[in-house]
């Protein structure tokens, strides 16, 4: 990696004015490198592996990990350095990350399913009220079973990521698993919010759809969707990264462009609403 790609990465990771007591966390998936945990063994930090319980010796070698990160560590650049490009994980700037752990596994209720997802790529599109509030898909395929997960009706949007709660782990939401063309088996998950109690689904489990179509509707009108998808199948635009690496938030209408499929084909990957 080159310096001047290195100081880039950091100024994004820690950007001046981050508020105090923000830390930075990297989620590294070991099984896609035999390095990964090797490394984090040498790191001299602590780090920790979101399966529970005792592992063995195979499983620990394959499984995905949590640990923090700083400019002045050593690991840092050695980490960047290597898993650069290799789609080795994500990061995460995070103001508490007391419950990271907890939240990362509680999202999808499943520890198998979430274990599936670690290291891949995820896209939230929040809906204003005055917004279109129906949800469609982002590519032609296949969906599966809508699981609905029960919770709470918290407020969303940023203050409510920042300071009340968690709410995509908290909140009722609706979890399908998508085997789409061009993009594996991803998952879309509907989340609800304070006014927004009702999420329907219109399409049919099993039924082939096309990119576009659409797959239900809001009650009322807003709230998020979230969209997950495995390593390696997502890579997204400069803008949208660097937007993101900033804390500013992407003004995205249907149509645009958020990515497109990472390594298979030139694929352009294109999501409806507005992604926030």
């Amino acid at each position: 990696m080159e310096m001047a790609l290195f100081d880039r990465v950091i100024e994004t990771l820690w950007p001046p004015g981050v508020p105090s007591g923000s830390s930075v966390w990297a989620i590294l998936d070991a099984a896609r490198d035999e390095r990964i945990h090797q490394a984090l063994r040498l790191s001299r930090l602590e780090y920790l592996s979101l399966y529970a319980g005792k592992l063995p010796d195979a499983l620990q070698r394959a499984a995905p990990y949590l640990i923090e990160l700083a400019p002045s560590y050593k690991f840092t650049r050695p980490l960047l350095e290597m898993g650069w490009g290799n789609s080795w994980g994500v990061f995460l700037r995070v103001k508490d990350a007391r419950n990271l752990r907890h939240h990362l596994r509680s999202f999808l209720r499943d520890p198998r399913l979430a274990a599936d997802y670690d290291g891949g790529a995820l896209v939230i599109s929040r809906l204003s009220l005055q917004d279109y509030h129906h949800f469609h898909f982002p590519d032609s395929g296949v969906p599966g079973d809508a699981v609905a997960i029960p919770g709470m009706l918290h407020a969303g949007g940023p203050y409510a990521i920042r300071e009340v709660v968690p709410y995509y782990s908290e909140n009722h939401r609706v979890v399908t698993p998508f085997d789409s063309d061009h993009f594996g088996r991803m998952l879309i998950v509907e989340i609800g919010a304070m006014t927004v109690g009702s999420i329907r689904q219109t399409h049919q489990a099993g039924v082939r759809v096309f990119k576009g179509e659409r797959k239900g509707f809001f009650g009322l009108g807003g709230s998020t969707v979230v969209l997950l998808f495995k390593p390696g199948f997502m890579a997204f635009d400069e803008d949208i990264l660097s937007n993101t690496g900033t804390g500013m938030e992407t003004y995205i209408l249907m149509g645009d462009s958020i990515g497109r499929q990472s390594g298979r084909c030139d694929a352009f990957y294109r999501i409806q609403g507005e992604k926030r």
